[in-house]
């Protein structure tokens, strides 16, 4: 079951896990959070796991959740406290709930340090860690341009918090990305990765240019058809030793 309640004193919503779940008992959290959401406050979540019937059980939650809470759009940032050691494995933002959402682990005797942690006034943006990311995100000194790294696979906790970057940039200046990308299993996923980041792009409609460094060849002809398809935002493809090259070229007038 769930136990639902307002730390007082605070914005914090807790709700504690003991046991089984039924849909009754989620959807009435969910009603609390949305009636919170719709007077206009930002929401704090702080989730205690004392207990937990599985993990295909915390899959199903986490999913329903998730949808749940993107049609909320008001959750700040949520911590977790539970001494499971598999849950810190599947607590990417991209499993559980929404992308640029700061998610972050506690151990059950922490419960000051997630409180405090939910209470800060300020989470830096810049640190992809909030969202457990490996992925390097950094502003290029004296610059208006951000560069991106990403390996062999798609850091979907990565992208959210370089949304969340690339939000926080002062208006209404334009900025340019530069993502170096070292490594794909396919032209498919590369291609998810340029379309999906070009599209979100346009919809800010804050950046003028994006460079992408590879050493995928293939990778030049889905730059072309994402150049043509986006009225107003250059994109060029650089080879993977000439990242210097790409750089001059975002820093151009």
């Amino acid at each position: 079951m769930i136990r639902l309640g307002k730390i007082e004193g605070t914005n914090i919503y807790e709700f504690v896990i003991d046991g089984k779940l039924d849909e009754a008992t989620i959807n009435e959290f969910y009603e609390l959070i949305k009636k919170t959401a719709d007077e206009g406050n930002k929401i704090l979540l702080l989730g205690v796991i004392e207990s937990w019937p599985g993990f295909a059980t915390f899959k199903t939650f986490t999913t329903t959740m998730k949808l749940k809470a993107k049609s909320i759009g008001h959750i700040a940032k949520y911590a977790i406290m539970s001494n499971k050691g598999w849950l810190e494995s599947v607590m990417p933002v991209s499993d559980f709930l929404t992308p640029g959402m700061p998610v972050k682990h506690f151990k059950m005797d922490m419960r000051d340090a997630a409180i405090e942690w939910l209470q800060a006034v300020e989470v830096n943006p810049e640190n992809p860690e909030d969202y457990f990311s490996k992925m390097k995100i950094e502003r290029i000194e004296n610059t208006n341009i951000y560069r991106f790294v990403i390996d062999d696979e798609i850091d979907e906790a990565g992208i959210s918090a370089f949304f969340q970057i690339l939000k926080n940039h002062p208006k209404p200046d334009k900025f340019r990305a530069l993502g170096i990308v070292k490594g794909f299993p396919s032209f498919e996923s590369f291609k998810t990765l340029v379309d999906g980041l070009r599209l979100d792009f346009a919809m800010m409609g804050r950046i003028d240019r994006y460079a992408v460094v590879t050493n995928k060849n293939w990778a030049q002809y889905s730059i072309k058809v994402a150049d043509l398809i986006t009225p107003g935002l250059e994109m060029k493809l650089f080879e993977a030793d000439k990242e210097d090259e790409a750089l001059n070229w975002l820093m151009e007038a």
